[in-house]
């Protein structure tokens, strides 16, 4: 909201950053008044899912909207598919996308299976490796169904490692591990904002990684 200045906690899901802009505004009366910002769950959760459609339009992940209904019903739909309890926690649309989305690097290319064994093993008994048996526990639906074509691909390419039944979702970057720990570095460092690599432990691959690049 240029207004104020106002933007949603980084890592927010659909549904928090639903829940948080209609507390920002109802916190800012007279703005809210002038402007007619909408404060009802149904309004807002449809702007947002708009703002967000027009992101992954600008991109080109034309693969994220939902096409033909009404934006409501489709903002409907992704509040119905959050968990309560996860706000904060679940991966929104648009900051899951990058990585889904590039995941392989050009070409196919993926690291080597020795590196992906060495990552995979860090993250099976790392405690930041959550859940990750119900997508939507943690996506939005379209997210989800995302996620879930590029596990399809993963199994297509037979990648897999010994680890591989003890990963789930990242508690700090958002990620599934499944396809995160085969994903070249380049693309990592690509989509990793500052906060979450400081908040990754010092025994994290990832940190490892990002030192040694330096």
């Amino acid at each position: 909201m240029p207004e104020t200045q106002w933007r949603p906690r980084q890592g927010s899901s659909f549904q928090g950053i639903v829940d948080a802009l209609i507390a920002h505004r109802l916190a800012n009366p007279a703005l809210t008044q002038r402007h007619k910002w909408k404060t009802d769950r149904s309004g807002v959760a449809a702007e947002v899912d708009a703002f967000n459609s027009e992101v992954c339009r600008m991109y080109g992940w034309h693969q994220y909207i939902e096409e033909g209904d009404p934006p409501e019903i489709n903002a409907e739909a992704r509040l119905s598919a959050q968990t309560p309890g996860r706000s904060g926690r679940s991966a929104a649309l648009v900051a899951g996308a990058e990585l889904i989305v590039e995941w392989l690097g050009e070409g196919g290319r993926v690291v080597s299976q020795e590196q992906a064994n060495g990552r995979a093993h860090i993250c099976a008994s790392c405690k930041f490796n959550v859940g990750g048996t119900n997508l939507l526990d943690w996506f939005t639906t379209r997210a989800s169904a995302a996620i879930q074509k590029e596990f399809e691909r993963r199994n297509e390419m037979k990648l897999k490692t010994p680890d591989d039944d003890k990963l789930g979702i990242c508690d700090v970057c958002y990620c599934p591990l499944k396809l995160k720990v085969h994903t070249p570095p380049e693309i990592i460092f690509k989509h990793l904002p500052e906060e979450q690599l400081k908040a990754l432990p010092p025994e994290c691959w990832i940190k490892i990684e990002k030192e040694k690049s330096l």
